[in-house]
């Protein structure tokens, strides 16, 4: 098992599903309902008619593009300070690789998951930019399968982490994993990121499927004999408990203007704001995920030659009609002296410039499962012309990296919308609108330390309100304000403010986060995430266009609301009006989600009279008392941890009890329950009916703790004995399925010698991987482990 640093209060594999019981948001109160909560507002109103004449021209010209790409509305308004700002300062050329921050070339075979690989990619030179460092210093290497198969892969109907949103997210019509690993939009990747889901570093989640038969993934081979890419008739499913894994937790996505605009009549316009605004987060150190036209959009795949826009010899692109995008890349640099006379004779673009584009086809350099020849020299790069007319959603990543350790390793997310996005739709109004989200706090006492949101228009002022609810409180601000604090984003996009002091909730208390959204020119704005029905899915299958997914959104009564034309909604009911709208008296289209308004929490420090912030083992002792995984004498917070005590073996039993069996653990904790459970190891001093009988068992079952054997002619478990540091080393090895270790890992330490036989492998595999540090050059193996380094050692196996 490996336990990973995560989102959403450990919520990896059992350890997370435990945790989740009683975590998870939910709706706060549900609203009174009348006749008068059920009109319609004008912004719900103009948001219906929108949607309706987008699904119209989707079916016309027989493309979902219309449905939930409105790039226009990221776009500047005319005269902005930036764009002169940008054209004064920016270089004639720049080019990331020399920064040392862009990472190899992949190859994206079988699957068209570009989308996913270029926001990766961005993600990553990002991550590198911030850290300051350059991938031959520090070689990252983040997951694309993690990200694409969860983005499409809803929340099961059981799920432990959100249950009010249980059976949330896409589905495909076939039922098959190629309808998962498919094409999507850019801005997927922040509504997945957002939510806590990834990045993780590719060896937890490598790019390939499993053979069911032999276990191992199958690879395809070329006519020659080479290793080509992994198959896609193997499995490529995740298991569900590494959902809300993350290795970083993303801070901001900017959704930058394009450099594709359109006039007044949907005809092509260049836009130099877009070219200026990618120019000037490139040059910050943010590789930019693109969306455009390509001649094929998977490697391999037949050309239309009517419309070829790459000359292959210069390896230069330019796609000179108006035309849905159909691929996706990472723009690392740009050239404004690139001669327009490389594009394709006859179809030229009116001047020079080109961006310089990292492709995710692989490259000649690589070697298996990224390698292939393509691009300029085969290195996986091209050119893609400032005037190409299908550029869209620009976009950005950015990661807390500074700051990440002074958060807590454990956090929670409160939040509604977990219906990917696929583009922006959003709601606006020409008098005050907001929008607001309700949560209640059950992970705990917690301390509120940031909020969240997305906007559509660039440099929107929003505010954020917290109110902790009445009682009583029907309303979103029925309650005391706790907190007012605004900001104004340069782009649209996805955004996070941390707030300057955490505001302390109770367990239990109902709060509601109310944000406004005000453009320039006092428009006021809220995107609203929303997919097809199935029902509208399979009418637009009927209608020739080629849709293979449809999503379930769940909006219960009391999550989120809307504040238009005076009054609060419920956006339960609201939503239900925009379905009426689109399909009066049939069945619903379009499946609208709760608003991408968040919250994140830390758990509140919990209190021991013997455990003081400036200990060593002051987060370990957090970690594992608010886990539940050891806890403190005396049955309440101001009780005694005992970190310099030590632990008994059937105690350390129940530790790893409490963590990786957890749905286990909770059934059989209530001494009512022990009570009848009976030693089913066979060993004399293991009694039926204790507290620890039901982990003893587990344990045993497992082969995680075998007890003495006849080592010392007693085969006795060691019920009431001490258990020492490299036993405990051994036990934790076994959990994690640990093979052989390299030994060497054990040299820095004098008394490597007393590390006993059958604990060689356990105590280096947990020193290389910094579980164990040792004190003094020494691991002291055969001394008794105390609860303070067992809950450190819990604490640095967990983040691995």
């Amino acid at each position: 098992m490996n336990l990973r640093h995560l989102t959403r209060s450990f919520a990896h594999g059992a350890l997370g599903a435990a945790l989740a019981i009683g975590l998870a948001p939910t709706a706060a109160f549900a609203a009174p309902s009348n006749e008068a909560d059920h009109a319609a507002t004008p912004a719900v109103e103009a948001f219906a008619a929108d949607f309706a004449e987008r699904i119209e021209k989707a079916i016309t010209i027989g493309s979902e593009t219309p449905l939930f790409n409105a790039s226009d509305a990221y776009d500047y308004a005319d005269g902005d300070d930036s764009i002169a700002n940008a054209r004064e300062t920016l270089p004639a050329t720049f080019d990331l690789r020399d920064q040392g921050v862009v990472t190899p070339v992949k190859l994206q075979n079988p699957w068209a998951t570009c989308w996913g690989f270029a926001a990766i990619a961005a993600s990553e030179t990002s991550i590198l930019s911030e850290l300051g460092t350059t991938y031959a210093e520090n070689p990252l290497d983040l997951s694309e399968h993690h990200l694409a198969w969860f983005s499409f892969t809803a929340l099961p109907e059981d799920t432990a982490m959100y249950p009010s949103q249980a059976g949330e997210g896409y589905y495909t019509l076939d039922g098959s994993q190629a309808s998962v690993l498919a094409p999507a939009s850019g801005l997927t990747a922040t509504s997945v990121l957002s939510s806590g889901i990834g990045p993780v570093p590719e060896s937890s989640a490598p790019y390939h499927g499993v053979n069911s038969e032999t276990g191992e993934p199958t690879i395809v081979y070329t006519p020659s004999g080479q290793p080509a890419y992994y198959s896609d008739e193997d499995d490529w499913s995740l298991d569900e408990s590494d959902r809300f894994a993350t290795s970083a937790e993303l801070e901001e996505s900017s959704i930058l203007p394009s450099p594709a605009g359109t006039d007044e009549n949907g005809a092509y316009t260049y836009n130099e704001a877009g070219t200026l605004a990618i120019k000037s987060e490139v040059a910050k150190g943010n590789a930019v995920s693109i969306t455009y036209r390509a001649d094929q959009s998977s490697p391999g795949q037949i050309a239309d030659p009517e419309h070829y826009y790459i000359n292959p010899e210069t390896w230069a692109q330019y796609t000179y009609e108006q035309t849905a995008g159909n691929h996706a890349v990472t723009i690392v640099g740009w050239d404004d002296d690139y001669p327009k006379e490389n594009f394709n004779e006859g179809h030229q673009p009116p001047e020079d410039g080109a961006w310089i584009a990292k492709n995710s086809w692989g490259a000649n350099d690589q070697e298996f499962p990224n390698r292939n020849n393509w691009g300029i020299d085969g290195s996986g790069y091209f050119y893609l012309s400032y005037y190409d007319q299908t550029i869209g959603t620009p976009e950005t990543f950015n990661y807390y990296i500074d700051n990440m350790p002074d958060h807590s390793p454990y956090f929670t997310i409160d939040q509604y919308d977990l219906l990917p996005s696929t583009g922006s739709t959003p709601l606006t109004s020409q008098t005050a609108m907001k929008a607001a989200n309700v949560f209640t706090v059950d992970s705990g006492d917690s301390l509120l330390r940031s909020l969240s949101c997305e906007t559509s228009t660039p440099n929107t002022k929003v505010t954020y309100e917290v109110y902790l609810l009445a009682e009583s409180a029907v309303n979103p601000d029925d309650g005391t304000l706790l907190l007012t604090t605004e900001e104004t984003y340069e782009f649209g996009g996805y955004h996070r403010v941390d707030l300057s002091e955490p505001v302390a909730l109770p367990d239990g208390a109902r709060y509601a986060v109310v944000v406004t959204e005000e453009a320039p020119g006092g428009t006021y704005t809220m995107p609203v995430d929303a997919g097809m029905t199935r029902e509208g899915a399979e009418a637009l299958a009927a209608a020739g266009l080629n849709v293979t997914r449809y999503g379930v959104a769940v909006v219960n009564e009391g999550e989120s609301f809307l504040y238009d034309k005076g009054e609060w909604q419920d956006w339960a009911d609201s939503r239900t009006i925009v379905n009426e709208i689109i399909s009066p008296g049939a069945a619903s289209l379009i499946t609208v989600d709760n608003f991408p308004i968040k919250a994140y929490l830390d758990p509140a420090p919990v209190e021991f009279s013997d455990v003081s912030e400036g200990d060593w083992f002051y987060d370990a002792v957090q970690f594992a008392a608010y886990a539940g995984l050891i806890e403190g004498y005396g049955g309440d917070s101001a009780g005694l941890f005992g970190p310099n005590d030590t632990m008994q073996r059937q105690d350390a039993a129940l530790v790893l009890y409490r963590m990786l069996a957890p749905a286990d653990e909770a059934q059989t904790s209530d001494p009512a329950v022990y009570a009848n459970i009976a030693n089913e190891t066979g060993k004399p001093d293991v009694l039926d009916g204790q507290y620890y009988t039901p982990a003893v068992n587990w344990a045993y079952k497992n082969g995680i703790m075998t007890g003495y054997g006849s080592d010392d002619g007693s085969g006795a478990f060691g019920v009431g004995d001490a258990i020492d540091r490299e036993e405990f080393a051994t036990i934790v090895w076994r959990a994690e399925d640990g093979g052989e270790a390299d030994l060497s890992a054990l040299d820095g330490y004098s008394d490597r010698a007393n590390v006993s036989e059958f604990a060689q492998h356990a105590v280096a595999s947990l020193v290389q991987n910094g579980v164990i540090k040792g004190e003094n050059g020494m691991i002291q193996p055969q001394r008794d482990i105390t609860r303070a380094e067992i809950a450190t050692m819990l604490m640095r196996w967990y983040q691995l």
